[in-house]
């Protein structure tokens, strides 16, 4: 199951989600569940499915037998993201389950680099995280927060 958080920041009236949603994505399909503070996916789809969104708390996760994989990039809030601003997606199907980190876009001059790095964390025996409460209990434990 991934674990995609919300943005937690309190903006008075203006918004402060927002989901990018491909074509093939089915949002009424009962492998999906929206919550307030986290997003939840069981990677069971078929037809397949992706989601992408803006990431200012930097990490995603994926559960799965009791292991939490917790994958964190940077987020630039100045930056500019692909599809529809998206620093963060998950793709799954019935075979596999994807997290994706991207970089702002930039022109890179011939000759100059550019780098995105990832960490990777796995957290073993963690409940399952079956609801938002849960799964907020999971993030203060291993210091997401």
């Amino acid at each position: 199951m991934a674990i995609i958080p919300q943005s937690g920041t309190p903006t008075g009236l203006l918004p402060n989600r927002l989901l990018s949603l491909w074509s093939y994505t089915d949002i009424v399909c009962p492998h999906l569940r929206l919550g307030n503070q986290f997003v939840f996916l069981h990677a069971q789809q078929q037809p397949p499915f992706k989601i992408g969104f803006p990431n200012p708390r930097s990490w995603l996760a994926y559960w799965l037998e009791g292991v939490l994989f917790v994958k964190k990039g940077s987020f630039d809030p100045q930056g500019h993201y692909p599809d529809n601003g998206c620093s963060s997606e998950c793709y799954c199907n019935q075979q596999f389950l994807e997290l994706e980190t991207l970089g702002p876009l930039a022109q890179i001059e011939p000759g100059a680099t550019v780098t995105h790095m990832e960490i990777w964390q796995l957290y073993p025996d963690l409940p399952l995280p079956e609801n938002e409460h849960i799964m907020q209990r999971i993030v203060k434990e291993i210091g997401l927060e």
